[in-house]
């Protein structure tokens, strides 16, 4: 095949990705900044920091009706993480909302029937709770270095020495600038390569290869697996897919494990995955999801067997969330954000070791670094000392 075709190709099927993925995550990046300014560090400390069942399982539970899909959910989780919360509530989070929510759950009673309904965010919980508790269990975390200082995230004067408040204006002009600055530079990198490959692989494996192998068996739901796990789709928009797939003859198991696996290890997701929490937590994340998928797609074709249904008697179709002019519209936009996240990553100079460059160090307070070097900074009229930091 001529090698410009394929590269056309590849790009086509990397815009059709970007345009499906671009309102949820630029809606993911919003719902990023809204936590940066709304959500207190203590809270998030104080329900999710602790690598415990109790935190494993409110991650894992407030999920589950969150409508927001694979790619829209990093951002959020990111925040979270820079919040306090536990290496295992991260994971368990970042599972149980792309897999399931408010909107993918009412699709799913039109499009498929009562049993996939309820499965689909009965299994999601209990994989994103299996996987928090082994997290915990081989990978635990010693300590999660978060920032303690009190300086204001909106004008950076320090709260101890200046109490104050911002008006609605200024606190909404943070979280944009967060979310759609800071947060997503540090992100584009991972992003583009997780699209680029998910549009390699969608436009080398042909869509027509996957109905006649998919009928019934365990290795049906093998194959879903395997093509669910490096594709993006997201929950709302896999509903109707697997709903024309049953249709078809696709088993209900096998395509329980496509809605499971699929909006949750996308490239994008894995790449993020293993660049914020390590390769160990890559693999029990991709692990977990794959052996709970596995496990629910076996029940639930035992089931329909057993109890003698056919899955095939509920057909419909489903319209698009979003306009597709808006969608385009939220492509180009998502692009030019990544392109100058990528470039801002790329352009700028290595961190600084010194002890002047510490995030610990704000304008308006004088903090008193207990280290090596023994800096002292000042900066306004502050006086107020804040106590050792590791740099």
């Amino acid at each position: 095949m001529d090698p410009i075709a394929i590269l056309t190709g590849i790009l086509i099927a990397s815009w059709d990705v970007c345009v499906e993925a671009s309102v949820f995550l630029l809606f993911g990046f919003l719902a990023a900044g809204i936590i940066y300014v709304l959500i207190p560090r203590d809270k998030v400390l104080l329900h999710l920091g602790e690598s415990s069942l109790t935190s494993v399982l409110k991650a894992s539970l407030f999920g589950v009706p969150l409508p927001l899909c694979s790619c829209g959910v990093i951002p959020a989780v990111a925040e979270l993480r820079n919040k306090g919360a536990s290496k295992s509530a991260s994971l368990a989070f970042l599972i149980s909302v792309p897999e399931t929510g408010v909107d993918s759950i009412a699709l799913s009673w039109t499009l498929l029937d009562p049993v996939l309904t309820i499965a689909r965010p009965v299994v999601a919980f209990v994989t994103a709770t299996i996987t928090g508790l082994v997290s915990n269990a081989v990978d635990p975390e010693e300590v999660h270095e978060v920032s303690t200082d009190e300086t204001c995230i909106h004008c950076g004067d320090c709260l101890l020495c200046n109490p104050h408040d911002h008006t609605i204006t200024e606190k909404v002009r943070s979280a944009f600038e967060y979310g759609f600055g800071e947060l997503l530079g540090d992100l584009a990198p991972s992003l583009a390569v997780g699209i680029i490959l998910a549009g390699v692989i969608a436009y080398l494996v042909p869509e027509d290869v996957l109905g006649a192998y998919v009928g019934g068996g365990f290795h049906s739901l093998v194959i879903m697996l395997l093509v669910g796990i490096p594709l993006y789709i997201c929950a709302t928009s896999s509903t109707p897919v697997v709903a024309s797939l049953i249709a078809k003859g696709m088993s209900p198991g096998a395509g329980l494990v496509f809605l499971l696996a699929g909006p949750t290890t996308n490239m994008a997701t894995l790449a993020v995955v293993r660049s914020r929490f390590g390769t160990r937590s890559a693999v029990i994340y991709l692990t977990s999801i794959a052996i709970c998928s596995l496990g629910a797609g076996m029940l639930v074709d035992g089931y329909y067997t057993s109890a003698g249904l056919d899955p095939r008697t509920t057909i419909g179709n489903a319209g698009e969330l979003f306009p597709h002019n808006v969608e385009v519209g939220a492509a180009i936009v998502l692009i030019i954000l990544l392109a100058r996240g990528v470039y801002l990553q790329y352009t700028k100079g290595p961190p600084c070791d010194d002890v002047c460059c510490s995030t610990d160090v704000k304008p308006n307070c004088t903090h008193d670094t207990d280290d090596a070097n023994e800096h002292h900074h000042e900066k306004g009229s502050c006086e107020h000392d804040h106590e050792e930091n590791e740099h």
